[in-house]
């Protein structure tokens, strides 16, 4: 996999959040250009959708207005312990959506390592820099799916966009960072005619939020699947969006498409 050419540390100085470029420590991309909401260096000015990608998706359907990430998401590591660590939402081909101001953020952890773990969450500011939002962290993590769903007193705003992280650390003092994931996220409104019909079965909840382009409200409902129905809701899920990914040009797509099959099949 690609890596981030180089690492933001993050430090906190007086309230306030600065990022510098660093060789080895942090855990966010710094942009090097001014973001051109047209397109952004090295990338094609829109998402690319396949032909016919509306009816050939299994259950996702991403809206026809899809804007490319602000951020380079391949993901990475820095010092090489653990394993990798993704995740599970579009990453490079475009922004995945919210109508949640909590949103519940998926993740798949393929290490058993049980290291330290960091969820990061900033908002995008119009001038290219960055606003903390949230930070967790956990001194254990656990192989497979892992969620955090974003408390009450860090709710996010419709119409903004944010940048989350996932960072597993080689040390409990969170201060030697291994494997990294990083994704953008939007939040928008619930569609009205969603608002006022919403299922009360998960799995069916979950393919409305689906069919109504909202893969991280979908995906929230049944990364934790414990029946057959939600299992193969999940796959359907993980498949669509391997397919998506694996539209654009480059190794890093065909790479992150063939994580997300090899999560599906596990």
């Amino acid at each position: 996999m690609n890596h981030l050419p180089a690492l933001r540390s993050l430090l906190c100085l007086g309230g306030t959040v600065s990022f510098l470029i660093g060789g080895n420590y942090g855990a966010i991309a710094q942009p090097e250009t001014e973001f051109d909401p047209s397109g952004s260096p090295g990338r094609p000015s829109g998402p690319v959708l396949p032909g016919g990608a509306a009816t050939e998706l299994r259950v996702y359907r991403p809206p026809s207005d899809l804007k490319n990430p602000r951020e380079d998401h391949t993901g990475g590591g820095v010092l090489g312990c653990g394993d990798e660590v993704a995740a599970i939402a579009p990453r490079l081909n475009s922004i995945g959506l919210t109508a949640s101001t909590t949103p519940t953020f998926v993740w798949y952890n393929f290490s058993d390592d049980n290291d330290p773990i960091e969820f990061q969450l900033y908002r995008y500011e119009p001038d290219g820099s960055f606003t903390e939002i949230e930070i967790a962290q956990f001194d254990e993590s656990q192989q497979g799916f892992m969620a955090y769903t974003l408390p009450p007193e860090a709710a996010l705003t419709e119409g903004e966009t944010y940048l989350w992280q996932v960072v597993l650390y080689c040390d409990s003092a969170f201060e030697q960072p291994g494997q990294y994931t990083s994704a953008d996220i939007e939040v928008v409104e619930l569609p009205p005619e969603l608002a006022s019909n919403l299922p009360t079965d998960a799995v069916e909840r979950s393919r409305a939020y689906a069919q109504a382009g909202l893969w991280y409200d979908a995906f929230a409902e049944v990364y934790d699947a414990q029946t057959p129905e939600a299992m193969a809701l999940r796959e359907a899920l993980l498949l669509d969006l391997a397919d998506l990914e694996a539209q654009m040009d480059g190794a890093a797509n065909v790479n992150l498409s063939e994580q997300l099959r090899e999560i599906a099949d596990f």
